[in-house]
């Protein structure tokens, strides 16, 4: 799983931000393709990729070992 950004832009105030949606990669006859398991929003605490990864890793613990792990 990872984090994936997704650009969007405000009409109203002319402004770029991102959105962030966590992902997993699944293959398939015709290529690779993604699989939104939770979109996070804007996440402006979070500003290296570092921080992003490890928040992409606890989720997948939580989902995969269930919330107390």
């Amino acid at each position: 799983m990872f984090i994936k950004p997704s650009s969007k832009y405000n009409k109203l105030t002319k402004e770029r931000y991102f959105i962030y949606k966590l992902c997993e990669s699944y293959r398939r006859d015709w290529g690779t393709y993604h699989h939104i398991i939770i979109n996070l929003s804007k996440l402006e605490e979070l500003k290296d990729a570092e921080h992003k990864r490890q928040l992409a890793l606890r989720i997948e613990d939580m989902l995969k070992n269930g919330k107390n792990s």
